[in-house]
């Protein structure tokens, strides 16, 4: 083999190690690939890709024994496995949506006993959406009896197609508690004072909806990317966040929410600068009766990042209801 196209292969071979690395086509079953290969350049595949031994490298093949099942997804191509020491990765391909190929992962897996490792509220709400699908979909799993975490990303792949990869981490000394361990899901450990800890207590957020709130949808600007920093929420307020970055100014995103609240219902009724902080207030109706409600918008510079080569400015927002 030329040094060109050893070069070619070697870089094909680590690509399996990152996600959403480029593949021209599903590289050769590993005694191929290795064959082709100089000491200093298998050496240096493995090393890079955390493995022992050739036999851990398997383009092209599901392994055997995975102890979670990988579906036949529509259009599947398996990329390959990985079995390092303590992780086991897999990657296929499907000619399914990001969103779809994610659904159809986790059906499977749950199917099979997998349980999200981090469960959230029955009533937790989402506001603000992430409409743009060059971001990555993540979710991370456990299994009562199986040691570690299973962590399924699904990523957009070439037009509507993505590319699956499952990743499960059994690091020695990982909690093998499944769901983990949380106050708000374990009443074992819940605190004593926590209102969780009584056979009475009712999700706050559930009265509320029960009563008729409705939390509004917040679609992203378009081009931005979203991040969901979470939410909180009481008998009298409600907040969710959300980092958002894109290449639109502070007044563009701004503009954009204020407009998707007017859209649905809510009245804006002032704008209150604080430094660099521009918050917004609002009234809304909570079934029958009228709310006050506030949006924050927080620019942060320092915390920008370039995706695509094009940088891209971070903002911080909040988006707040008064609930009594």
């Amino acid at each position: 083999m030329r040094p060109l196209q050893r070069a070619v292969t070697v870089c094909a071979a680590l690509a399996l190690s990152v996600p959403g690395a480029a593949f021209a086509q599903t590289v050769a079953p590993a005694p191929t690939v290795m064959a082709g290969l100089s000491s200093a350049e298998r050496d240096l595949l493995l090393a890079a890709a955390g493995l022992t031994g050739a036999e851990q490298f398997q383009p092209g093949v599901l392994a055997s024994g995975l102890p979670f099942v990988v579906p036949a997804f529509t259009g599947r191509t398996v990329v390959g496995s990985m079995l390092q020491p303590n992780m086991t990765i897999v990657v296929v391909r499907t000619s399914l949506m990001p969103e779809v190929a994610q659904n159809v992962a986790l059906g499977t897996l749950k199917k099979a006993g997998w349980l999200d490792q981090y469960p959230t509220s029955a009533t937790s709400r989402e506001v603000f959406q992430n409409t743009d699908l060059s971001g990555q979909v993540y979710v991370s799993l456990c299994r009562p009896g199986v040691t570690g975490q299973l962590n399924v990303t699904s990523v957009p792949w070439g037009r509507g197609a993505a590319q699956v990869t499952y990743r499960l981490n059994q690091f020695s000394g990982m909690d093998s508690a499944c769901p983990a361990n949380q106050d708000w899901n374990d009443p074992k450990q819940a605190n004593y004072y926590s209102p969780e800890r009584t056979a009475t207590y009712r999700d706050p957020l559930q009265d509320l909806l029960d009563k008729g709130l409705k939390l509004p949808s917040l679609a992203a600007p378009a081009g931005a990317q979203l991040e969901n920093s979470g939410s909180s929420y009481s008998e009298s307020e409600y907040s969710t966040y959300s980092k958002v970055y894109t290449t639109q100014t502070a007044a563009q995103i701004l503009a954009h929410y204020t407009a998707a609240l007017r859209a649905q219902g809510w009245v804006q009724t002032a704008v209150t600068p604080l430094n660099t902080e521009q918050i917004v207030r609002f009234r809304y109706r909570q079934g029958t009766v009228e709310r006050e409600g506030m949006l924050a918008l927080m620019p942060r510079p320092e915390l920008g990042r370039s995706r695509d080569g094009r940088t891209q400015n971070r903002y911080d927002v909040k988006l707040e209801l008064r609930l009594k």
